[in-house]
């Protein structure tokens, strides 16, 4: 552990301990409560506070005792319907997402829930070398504070770009960091540009953890050899936190019931899908008080099996399928990541759930469940022509009806140019 990691590492932990954080309470439950392992007792308790918490509090499940399934254009268009009358929404923490489906939302926790999120990524981290303080470089879309990166010892790479100058870039800023977190697609690109010019593997990585896509085992695989250790596929969403995870070596992803339980449900109907067989991934968050998810539909699609694990029968997810995202490119035909354009339009709540559509090259379409203003029209323009290149060919279209594949998904990201 290098100093600087260290004294982090020592001051988090002495500030936690000195204000008796929730953080120490929480952190006790998960090294008690193996997460893996149902403790049925602990999930039926947590289960059955949250939905009369839901029931006295809120407005809609006070309408909605039986607690019907919920997508997320259900809650967004009545959101104050689900927020509890036991707080304030001005002292809430704000959060957006577009999700699996294009569909951007806001959501609101408490500091409780907030606390639970940071149990869990140290908790699960920790099984595979990652802890407060440690170097690490986190690819994602929108960049923390200066403060934050210099609190928590982080280094942003932006997913944007996937060109040369990019991967250079990234490979001067990886040798300087002991841990990745971010999206394989993106870090399977750096490792093909590593291949392809023949470059100095980098031994300094002690752990990765995936997000926000799916990784295949093989994948998972190509990962670890490259870097020589261990990586975990994290299964979350910003609303929700950690829902499973695929460790090194498994076939399966386990799920973390420690703070949400999990079903399967039919894709057409609102009825419990038998194990072994596709459907959608329905959630109760446990620790969502400020505003219950409770039989919250992510939009995303599973398979759930049952493996045997210290003699006991333990509920899996042995696929996700839900989250394929394709590639884009720009008007010089050079990568893009398709997380570039979520994390853009996520934040124009007028546009509701969309689907873009790269048809040729520098030849794209935006599709919106509702009808935009000029004014918006003109600003979403701008944005992504900064993303892709000002020549580009931009039409949006207002749509009742995004573009459906056969399995019954909506991609957000589609390229009908090349794969």
């Amino acid at each position: 552990m290098k100093t600087s990691e260290l004294l982090r590492k020592l001051t988090f932990d002495v500030y936690n301990m000195v204000t008796k954080s929730k953080l120490l309470e929480l952190m006790r439950i998960r090294r008690e409560n193996e997460s893996s392992i149902i403790n049925d007792t602990y999930v039926n308790e947590r289960e059955n506070r949250i939905k009369q918490h839901a029931i006295d509090t809120t407005i809609f499940y006070s309408k909605n005792p039986d607690f019907p399934i919920l997508s997320k254009s259900n809650i967004q268009n009545h959101i104050n319907d689900f927020i509890s009358n036991k707080y304030r929404k001005e002292n809430l923490y704000k959060i957006t997402t577009s999700g699996s489906y294009g569909t951007p939302s806001v959501f609101f926790r408490d500091s409780q829930k907030k606390y639970n999120q940071i149990a869990d990524v140290l908790y699960f981290g920790a099984q595979n070398g990652y802890f407060f303080g440690i170097k690490h470089a986190f690819i994602r879309g929108v960049k923390k504070s200066n403060l934050s990166l210099i609190i928590q010892n982080e280094i942003h790479l932006s997913p944007n770009k996937l060109n040369k100058d990019s991967m250079e870039y990234y490979y001067l800023k990886l040798r300087k960091v002991s841990y990745i977190v971010g999206f394989p697609s993106v870090i399977l690109n750096f490792i093909d540009f590593c291949k392809y010019y023949n470059l100095k593997p980098l031994t300094n990585i002690k752990g990765i953890t995936t997000t926000a896509e799916p990784l295949s085992t093989e994948n998972q695989k190509v990962i670890s050899d490259f870097f020589k250790c261990d990586v975990i596929s994290r299964y979350a969403s910003e609303e929700v936190g950690i829902i499973a995870n695929r460790f090194q070596g498994e076939s399966f992803y386990r799920i973390n019931h420690n703070s949400i339980k999990l079903n399967i449900y039919e894709i057409d109907e609102d009825v419990p899908q038998k194990e072994g067989e596709e459907g959608r991934i329905i959630i109760t968050d446990l620790f969502s008080y400020a505003m219950p998810l409770i039989n919250y539909d992510t939009g995303d699609l599973g398979i759930i099996e049952t493996v045997e694990e210290k003699g006991k029968q333990i509920k899996v997810l042995k696929e996700i399928t839900g989250r394929l995202v394709e590639q884009l490119f720009d008007q010089n035909d050079e990568k893009i990541s398709p997380f570039a354009i979520n994390v853009y339009l996520k934040d124009f709540k007028e546009i509701g759930q969309f689907q873009f559509i790269q048809e040729d090259k520098a030849t794209y379409k935006l599709l919106t469940s509702n009808v935009l203003s000029y004014q918006i029209k003109s600003e979403v323009a701008h944005g992504l022509k900064d993303i892709l290149g000002k020549d580009i060919k931009l039409s949006m279209y207002y749509t009742s009806e995004m573009l459906k594949l056969a399995s019954g998904k909506r991609p957000y990201i589609v390229n009908n140019y090349k794969k």
